[in-house]
């Protein structure tokens, strides 16, 4: 999604794919944040209620900010990042594509965040029994546009649920 300035308002203009977005109270808003949901069962009805858990906070942020690097580093040294610009910044180089998934999958500290520690006992907490995570892991690709396609769930009685990991700063 992308946050352009409005000419006419204080409030940003919101956009997905160029398309504006219809940013009324009623369609759009803050994530509530389930950090205060202690108890499984507690976790569990904020999932039903909501269809999803926002939990600031729940990974490690050396781990997150680790694997970050590790990625935007793979990413310049496979020549997709924008030699202009600083590695930490993650820019872009145009007309690179960005789906690498070997250089995801080859990330042991992107493994360590994603397959170990606090998401996956999360979800053993929040399913109460063991789980599996894909075996396939990707990063996804702007195709060289300015924005990202919107990531959604996968509507599957195989695949209950599906997480999205911001590895921003």
């Amino acid at each position: 999604m992308a946050i352009a300035s409005s000419t006419t308002d204080s409030i940003p203009v919101l956009s997905s794919c160029g398309i504006e977005l219809d940013a009324a109270a009623e369609r759009f808003g803050g994530l509530r944040s389930s950090a205060a949901q202690a108890s499984d069962s507690e976790l569990q009805a904020r999932m039903e209620d909501d269809g999803y858990l926002y939990l600031p906070g729940a990974l490690d942020r050396d781990q997150v900010l680790a694997a970050r690097a590790d990625l935007l580093r793979r990413l310049a040294e496979a020549g997709a990042l924008d030699p202009e610009y600083a590695v930490e910044e993650g820019i872009p180089r145009a007309g690179a594509s960005g789906f690498r998934p070997d250089l995801a999958m080859r990330s042991p500290e992107l493994a360590k965040v994603l397959y170990d520690g606090a998401m996956m006992e999360l979800f053993a907490r929040l399913f109460a029994g063991p789980v599996r995570h894909y075996d396939f892991t990707w990063l996804p690709d702007n195709n060289g546009q300015q924005w990202t396609h919107t990531l959604f769930d996968i509507s599957s009685p195989c695949i209950p649920s599906r997480i999205w990991y911001s590895l921003a700063a």
